[in-house]
């Protein structure tokens, strides 16, 4: 199986971010994604590319090889989640 080459990333203004994100572009159509702190740590780890939900739409299963969520990105997310409680 190939390794992961993207991070599946949210568009700006398309979601409420987790704290610590930052802004980067995805890889092929260049619209600005939020990347959360783990993202990073992912992207670096791993090598691989941030990737907006729209390209992802757009390209086949073969192409979109994502990296899986982590347990870091996952504890982001509901932790998020229960402040909005």
């Amino acid at each position: 199986m190939n390794e992961p080459k993207y991070l599946l990333c949210a568009g700006v203004g398309a979601i409420k971010v987790v704290e610590g994100s930052t802004i980067t572009n995805c890889v092929r159509c260049d619209k600005r994604v939020w990347i959360a702190p783990s993202g990073l740590q992912i992207m670096a780890e791993h090598k691989v590319e941030p990737l907006c939900f729209t390209c992802a739409k757009e390209m086949t299963p073969d192409e979109v090889n994502i990296h899986p969520p982590s347990k870091a990105q996952m504890k982001e997310i509901i932790k998020e989640l229960k402040r909005d409680e």
